[in-house]
Formats: structure tokens, sequence, C-alpha cells
């Protein structure tokens, strides 16, 4: 079962795509691995972590690369997935 926030969001931690992470954090966050929509495609890293692209906006859930949009939660501690 994926970590959630007090608002029931899944919970993310940002990870390096330079080594192998998996799925899920020690903590039980998802993790990703934050690319600019050019770097990497596809919503699966090489790392096993999810490619995570950065947005203010909640009007998509996918990069047009396949990516998923996430956005930096307000209080600036983690991401949550869009959707």
């Amino acid at each position: 079962m994926p970590k959630r926030n007090q608002k029931g969001e899944v919970e993310l931690t940002s990870v390096a795509g330079n080594a192998l992470h998996g799925f899920h954090n020690a903590d039980g966050s998802t993790n990703f691995v934050i690319n600019d929509g050019s770097t990497y495609t596809g919503y699966n890293h090489r790392s096993g972590a999810i490619n995570g692209v950065i947005t203010t906006s909640r009007a998509a859930t996918r990069h047009p690369n396949g990516s998923q949009y996430v956005i930096l939660q307000a209080d600036g501690v983690g991401y949550t997935p869009v959707g």
C-alpha cells in the first residue's frame, strides 16, 4: 500500500536516476525521477522508479512523453502525482 499524506494523496520521493531504486522507497512512498520532459520518456524509469515532470496545473495527469505529472506539495515537503 503506498504511503499517503493527511489529504489522502500518494506521497512521492524524488530519487536520482543513476542507481536502481525500485518503485517504493523504504518509507513506503513511491520513487520518481524528475525529468524535464525531454530526458526520459514513458512512465517507468530504468531505475524502477516512475518518470515525473513537475507541473503547477492539474489539467492533465501525463506529460506528452508519457511521464507522470507531479506537483510540489503546498508545504514544500514532497510531491504528489496529478490525478
